[in-house]
């Protein structure tokens, strides 16, 4: 790898600046990078493929700069110079994607293998729980992001699982459940779609509606769940129970057993609000994923009907309407994606500014504080690919 050039250009951070020639397949970068036209051309968390190498060249781009880092394959850094409270969390975001991907492709795997009907051992799920929560405990913030810039190609099942994991641990956590039970909880969300292992696996990929015949069998999936986790992989029942219920709702219309409520235990309600909110982040082929804050919208129109409002307060205290890592239009029409939530003010949180009035990179990146702003204040979330630079080819 070529020495990369780094402009100092504030106190605590840093524009590495790359040429074309510097990119490498699988590098992924901590900020968003810009072209030499002040064009955002990747966003943060994208895995930098081939094929887009490929297509940089055809666009004529020749250099790109960002304010954060290339992570490479061992989570070293292209940048040669970097804060030491940067490098942290950069190495803290690094330890934290590998973490992510590594439970993706061993749940995958797991899966798989239930699918095939091989023999699985259930310390291979105690492994993906442990190590996702061990994370959380060290990187929660990263996680959040990280789950937000999901950019995997994974059967949805599989994604939706580790993600709702993640979810159910931050809430459960929220709620000062003991660590023995967020483990338990943690068990049950990671589980709690495996009895689609029964179900027909092009239902997943299916456009077209399904049919009425389709859906009842679909709804037969937690039964199957909680089956698996408790005959097959010898769990409690307190974890199989947690597949088994999460798509009660807690008026009483769900599914399978048509419970309400308190009868519906608690980890089953944490899972449903946690799978609501990750399913909506996740594209499927019949729709495009929902930005967060209006997955986050959703699931509170829910609230007393399908949710447990104290579920979905703590997801709401916990991730905030606007989480880290999401992108927002200021009223001024500066584009900006949030660094810190501000508890006491959800609406108000901290924003690093990229992008200016024009649609031009910002000349200066500055983290704005919207609760001491007072003139300044977020007029909508929004979907940073609608900002990329657009394909020509």
């Amino acid at each position: 790898m070529e020495k990369v050039r780094v402009k100092k250009v504030m106190e605590d951070s840093s524009v590495t600046y790359l040429s074309i020639e510097d990119l490498k397949p699988g590098y992924r970068f901590t900020r968003p990078v810009f072209d030499e036209n002040k064009n955002l051309v990747i966003l943060p968390g994208s895995i930098i493929r081939q094929k887009d190498i490929e297509r940089y060249g055809r666009w004529g781009i020749k250099s790109l700069h960002t304010q954060g880092n290339a992570i490479m394959d061992k989570g070293n850094l292209l940048s040669e110079k970097q804060g030491i409270k940067n490098a942290i969390k950069h190495q803290r975001l690094y330890k934290s994607t590998n973490t992510y991907e590594s439970c993706l492709r061993s749940f995958d795997k797991f899966y798989t293998d239930l699918l095939r009907a091989l023999t699985v051992e259930r310390s291979r799920i105690d492994y993906i729980v442990n190590s996702l929560y061990n994370t959380f405990i060290d990187s929660k913030t990263e996680l959040i992001e990280i789950l937000l810039q999901q950019d995997e190609e994974v059967n949805p099942i599989v994604l939706n699982s580790v993600n709702c994991t993640i979810i159910s641990i931050i809430i459960g956590s929220s709620l000062k459940l003991p660590s023995h039970k967020v483990v338990q909880l943690a068990t049950g969300a990671l589980l709690h779609d495996i009895g689609w292992v029964m179900m027909p696996q092009d239902y997943l990929v299916k456009k077209d509606r399904l049919t009425e015949e389709e859906w009842d069998f679909i709804k037969t999936h937690p039964i199957h769940s909680y089956s698996i986790i408790l005959n097959q992989l010898k769990y409690h029942t307190d974890i199989a129970e947690i597949a088994l219920y999460h798509h009660e709702n807690w008026d009483g219309t769900g599914y399978p057993k048509k419970i309400k409520g308190l009868k519906i235990p608690v980890a089953a309600r944490i899972v449903a609000v946690a799978d609501a909110f990750t399913a909506m982040l996740t594209k499927r082929v019949y729709r495009n994923e929902l930005l967060a804050y209006l997955s986050l919208k959703t699931i509170m129109g829910d609230v007393n009907r399908k949710y447990d409002p104290d579920i979905v307060k703590a997801l709401l205290n916990e991730v905030s309407l606007y989480p880290v890592g999401s992108y927002v239009l200021l009223n001024n029409n500066t584009v900006g994606y949030v660094t810190d939530i501000n508890t006491a003010s959800p609406l108000r949180p901290k924003v690093k500014v990229i992008m200016d009035y024009h649609g031009n990179e910002a000349e200066e990146q500055e983290v704005v504080d919207l609760n001491k702003a007072s003139t300044l204040f977020i007029r909508q979330a929004i979907n940073p690919r609608n900002f990329l630079k657009p394909v020509t080819d």
